[in-house]
């Protein structure tokens, strides 16, 4: 089962690409062995259904890596308005 997490990361990424290199979760340090899968989320959250510009909508890098301890994680870079915080969503089952 998959573990939800939901909290805000520090990330080495690569210049430019934003792929995630490296992070930081409670103190400990992981290395990114291989990013898996890689997509954009221009979603809009359930909260601004009613909202239909592009102001409201998810301005996010998602990302499922695979760190050299062979762990799953999925996280994500928020491109929201005025900012570019990362967030480890979950940590998958395997």
């Amino acid at each position: 089962m998959d573990e939800f997490i939901d909290e805000p990361i520090q990330v080495e990424s690569e210049p430019r690409m934003s792929n995630p290199k490296t992070f930081t979760w409670r103190g400990a340090s992981y290395q990114v062995a291989e990013v898996m899968q890689a997509w954009q989320d221009w979603s809009v959250p359930a909260f601004a259904k009613h909202a239909r510009g592009w102001l409201h909508r998810r301005h996010r890098n998602c990302f499922v890596i695979r760190t050299t301890d062979d762990q799953i994680f999925e996280l994500y870079l928020d491109r929201g308005f005025g900012k570019r915080d990362w967030v480890l969503l979950k940590r998958r089952a395997q």
